[in-house]
C-alpha cells in the first residue's frame, strides 16, 4: 500500500557559494530527486550573508586603497593634508562612486523586471491590472535579489 503524502515540500540541499552573478541567484532549472521542481528556486540564506560579506570586505579594501592613494597624493593641495577630510575624501569617491555605479549597473541591467511599473507610471497602457498584483509580488526574479544584496552591503 501506498504512503500518504502529507503535503510537504521536498526539502533540496544546496552548495553554498558565492552569489556573483546573475546566474548564480537562478536555481529555477534544478530538479529534485522525485523531477519536481524546487519549492522556492532562491539561494541559500548562508549564500546571501556570504556574498554580503564578500561586498562589505571589498568595499573596505577599495576605501583603503583610495585613501592610500590620497595620501600619497596630498601636498597637491592644502585640503588633502588633513587626515580627516582624505578620509572622507576616500570614502565618497573611492566607495560611494563604486557602489552607486555597481547598483546603477545592475538596477539597469534588470529593468526588464520593472517595465509594467514604468509603463503605468508614465500613462502608456493599463500594464498592470489588479487581478495579476499576488503574481507580480511574489514572483522570484534573480537579478532583484543581486541588486538587493548589493545594495545592503
Amino acid at each position: 500500500m501506498c504512503k500518504p503524502d502529507n503535503g510537504t515540500a521536498p526539502v533540496i540541499k544546496r552548495k553554498h557559494s558565492l552569489l556573483l552573478t546573475k546566474e548564480s541567484f537562478d536555481f529555477s532549472d534544478e530538479k529534485t530527486s522525485d523531477g519536481k521542481t524546487p519549492f522556492t528556486p532562491a539561494p541559500t540564506v548562508i549564500s546571501s550573508y556570504m556574498t554580503i560579506l564578500f561586498h562589505v570586505l571589498v568595499l573596505c579594501v577599495i576605501e583603503y586603497i583610495t585613501n592610500f592613494v590620497f595620501g600619497k597624493f596630498q601636498h597637491v593641495h592644502p585640503l588633502m593634508e588633513v587626515e580627516k577630510n582624505r578620509g572622507i575624501l576616500a570614502r565618497h569617491f573611492g566607495v560611494d562612486l563604486y557602489a552607486l555605479g555597481t547598483c546603477s549597473i545592475l538596477g539597469l541591467k534588470n529593468a526588464s523586471v520593472c517595465k509594467n511599473v514604468f509603463d503605468r507610471a508614465f500613462g502608456r497602457s493599463n500594464s498592470m491590472p489588479e487581478a495579476g498584483y499576488e503574481a507580480r509580488l511574489f514572483t522570484y526574479h534573480p537579478g532583484a535579489q543581486q541588486l538587493l544584496l548589493f545594495f545592503l552591503a
